[in-house]
């Protein structure tokens, strides 16, 4: 599959928030990841499901979506450190050659001070440009009661702060929205990721500041062959045209030389270094083989 053809979303908050379950009722349309409405945080490991979907424009997507641990757990011993470390050893694989989207996961009525240090504790990991790639999650919409979302981020500057981080990008979404009405919501969160990644995209490729090329060659295979020249000879001998085998041609072999025959194959990728210092590194892909005769 095209890169181009798959979103890679990973979900990041509080214990308790509905992160789990804002993967199950958004992204994926099942139960793949465990959600129990807890103080304790149900996923201990970054977990990854994919599921095939259609975008607005009728293209097929493919969706990547990544559990992580909660944190701010404060019911058990899995600290904000612990959570780090996790993430960090196991999400770059996962979501190999990058992110597409970080949801950062928050609860309508529930905000605490612990939380104004989401945006940090993602650019911990990913680097200083995450918050580019990051959309405000709000879980529990119908505990707005009708009340704008807009309202109820303005009503604590701590929020509103960290809304603006991430470039005023927001959603609300009730977890226990079924048919239709989900399928709406879905549809309208991939657009505005969609959109986002291509804006990122955008700024991304202009600070480009060096584009280079690596080549390493490693080899495949070596191989001797000796050279040998067939001879065919009638000779004479006093009694006419003799050979040993009745046919009137002696035949032999002589070997005029050897040849090393080497092969290899030179791989290159592309490496982009940005405003920021931040390196970006292609893939090693094969693109040459020759032989070099010795």
């Amino acid at each position: 599959m095209n890169p181009s053809d798959q979103l890679r979303i990973v979900l990041i908050g509080r214990t308790g928030n509905g992160k789990s379950a804002t993967g199950n009722t958004l992204l994926l349309s099942r139960n793949a990841f465990h959600s129990l409405q807890s103080a304790r945080s149900v996923t201990t490991d970054c977990v990854a499901h994919t599921v095939q979907r259609t975008d607005d424009s009728g293209r097929a997507k493919s969706i990547l979506v990544v559990d992580t641990p909660g944190f701010f757990d404060t019911d058990t011993n899995i600290t904000n450190e612990i959570v780090e470390r996790k993430i960090d050893s196991q999400i770059f694989e996962m979501t190999s050659p990058g992110v597409h989207a970080f949801l950062i996961v928050l609860r309508i009525g529930r905000f605490s001070p612990e939380e104004r240090n989401t945006v940090d504790f993602i650019r911990t990991i990913f680097g200083p440009n995450a918050a580019n790639y990051s959309i405000i999650v709000f879980t529990h919409e119908d505990q707005l009661e009708g009340q704008p979302l807009d309202d109820f981020i303005a009503s604590s500057s701590a929020l509103q702060e960290l809304v603006n981080i991430c470039g005023n990008r927001k959603f609300a979404i009730n977890n226990r929205l079924l048919g239709e009405p989900s399928e709406r919501k879905t549809q309208h969160l991939l657009g505005m990721i969609q959109r986002m990644a291509a804006e990122a995209e955008a700024i991304r490729q202009n600070q480009v500041i060096d584009v280079r090329t690596e080549t390493q060659t490693r080899e495949i295979s070596r191989t001797v062959t000796p050279i040998k020249s067939t001879e065919r000879e009638r000779k004479h001998g006093p009694k006419g045209w003799i050979s040993i085998d009745g046919s009137g041609y002696d035949y032999y072999e002589v070997q005029v030389g050897s040849s090393t025959t080497i092969k290899w194959r030179a791989e290159q990728r592309e490496v982009k270094t940005f405003q920021s210092g931040r390196q970006e590194f292609g893939d090693w892909r094969g693109i040459r083989e020759w032989k070099t005769p010795g």
